[in-house]
């Protein structure tokens, strides 16, 4: 191998030229500088394919992270008010209170009651709505305890059975006493008013609840001042009797069960 400079031939273990001095890199560093260089070549994509895969998994390894994440929450401290999963919760059942009118009823008078006709009651034509509404819950509390007598019925209301007694019946209210006859059968021609209904207010218990005849399924309706129907109470309100009356009320109800 000669000098790049002068030409002089060189030796493999000098580092410079002997005759000018110039510097130069001996043989055998050469074929390192070639090894080195071929290593690098071939050493290259594989340290990039390493690097491919090492990202590869870390990226795998995050999506399972989030998974993980997503589908078991982390869980969240509870409130002192909060329940714990193992505790049933149950909601308090509330009863409304049933409204019920403040005035005293109107005076009225018994016209007529006949067995399984009904009984029908006049009242002032004066007579208010509310007064109404107030005479209808005395009649529902009277026949809920079986105190008849109070409201001046005096005789079975219906048959049963072959047997009469005060299962079942109705009160109708009129105001006034020129339609109270319609309600019986023998009233004449289309009745004193004419065609329809001419009734005021109407109380009526003993009714037929899932094909059985209920004593205490009754119901309160009125016609308003103004012309439309108004329901006052009916059995799906659940309403009873005070203590006292209810009472007695199942008492008797026993007795009858007990009699032969």
């Amino acid at each position: 191998m000669n000098c790049s400079r002068c030409g002089f031939p060189l030796g493999d273990q000098q580092g410079f030229c002997q005759r000018c001095g110039a510097a130069y890199r001996p043989a055998g560093d050469r074929n390192i500088g070639a090894s080195q260089r071929l290593q690098d070549a071939t050493s290259g994509p594989a340290q990039a394919n390493s690097r491919v895969k090492v990202f590869l998994v870390v990226a795998a390894l995050v999506l399972v992270l989030a998974i993980l994440v997503v589908s078991h929450p982390g869980t969240k401290q509870k409130s002192p008010s909060s329940q714990s999963s193992n505790e049933t919760v149950t909601t308090p059942v509330t009863s409304t209170a049933i409204e019920q009118p403040t005035i005293p009823p109107p005076k009225y008078r018994v016209y007529r009651s006949n067995l399984d006709e009904g009984t029908s009651v006049v009242v002032s034509p004066s007579t208010s709505d509310e007064q109404l509404k107030s005479l209808l819950w005395l009649f529902r509390e009277k026949v809920r305890s079986h105190r008849f007598k109070d409201v001046g019925i005096l005789q079975p209301t219906s048959k049963q059975w072959g047997q009469k007694g005060y299962l079942s019946g109705m009160i109708v209210v009129y105001k006034g006493g020129k339609c109270a006859s319609e309600p019986f059968s023998d009233s004449p021609g289309l009745g004193p008013c004419g065609y329809g209904d001419h009734s005021a207010a109407e109380y009526q218990w003993g009714l037929l609840v899932d094909g059985v005849f209920n004593a205490d399924a009754d119901s309160g309706e009125m016609t308003a001042s103004d012309g439309t129907i108004v329901t006052v109470f009916d059995y799906h309100d659940h309403w009873q009797l005070p203590a006292d009356l209810q009472g007695s009320a199942n008492a008797e109800k026993q007795a009858q069960k007990q009699d032969p």
